[in-house]
């Protein structure tokens, strides 16, 4: 069973807040624990409380969590790169942009667009090409920058919130 529903985010505290824009660049958490000069344990406890709040899972890829924060915190879309000011998605792209917001496995992604996981594969190499995007979450953060995925809370994607639907995860974390 998925749900949609606005999460309430007001109200972080500002050392939560502070490792938002660590996680949307794509940083691990020892690495932003290593910039902030916070323990590891902290910075998983700051995911958790980031987690909970927008009822993702812990198997949910860092793509989800990800999608999840820029949609229900706006503010923390970072500016669109010059580089990538003159991307255009089509609707194949866009298929694919909310497939990997929405799924959590590559099987599932493959499924849900109609290909084969091999063929995805290559459909996502494309697209993080013409995007400019350095990896899977690249384009989901850039696809927030350009407004291809909504900012509004009522436009976020769908959340597995039975951990058995969420399967494994495969990918970053």
């Amino acid at each position: 069973m998925t749900v949609t529903e606005t999460i309430p985010v007001t109200g972080l505290p500002v050392a939560v807040r502070k490792i938002i824009p660590h996680i949307v660049t794509g940083l691990t958490n020892s690495h932003i624990a290593t910039t902030e000069h916070i323990s590891p344990s902290t910075v998983t406890g700051y995911v958790g409380i980031l987690r909970q709040r927008l009822h993702c899972p812990a198997r949910c890829s860092r793509e989800i969590f990800v999608h999840l924060l820029l949609t229900h915190l706006p503010d923390c879309v970072p500016a669109v790169p010059e580089a990538a000011t003159d991307f255009q998605a089509d609707d194949a792209d866009r298929r694919l942009i909310h497939a990997l917001t929405e799924h959590n496995t590559t099987a599932g992604i493959a499924h849900a667009l109609g290909t084969t996981p091999a063929e995805l594969s290559k459909r996502i190499t494309d697209l993080r090409y013409r995007m400019g995007a350095a990896d899977r979450l690249g384009i989901i953060v850039l696809a927030h920058s350009l407004k291809i995925l909504g900012t509004s809370a009522t436009e976020a994607s769908s959340v597995p919130r039975d951990p058995a639907a969420a399967g494994p995860q495969d990918g970053a974390s």
